[in-house]
């Protein structure tokens, strides 16, 4: 395996976009409906001392909500 070639991206790849997070909407495919304020506490924590591991994704759908 010396053989180098280009990989292209193909024709119907996802395409990646950036969000403002107040552009984000809730689905109703979201298993979390409600989440208590200290939940979100622990999670502002976490992501103060960790940092975010996973970026975050999302389906658009045909209005345009993420």
């Amino acid at each position: 395996m010396t053989k180098q070639s280009k990989i292209t991206a193909a024709q119907g790849m996802p395409v990646i976009e950036y969000l403002a997070l107040a552009d984000l909407t809730l689905s109703d495919l979201n298993p979390r409906k409600e989440v208590s304020e200290a939940g979100i506490a622990l999670l502002a924590d976490s992501l103060v001392t960790c940092g975010l591991i996973q970026n975050l994704a999302g389906i658009m759908d045909t209005k345009g909500n993420v």
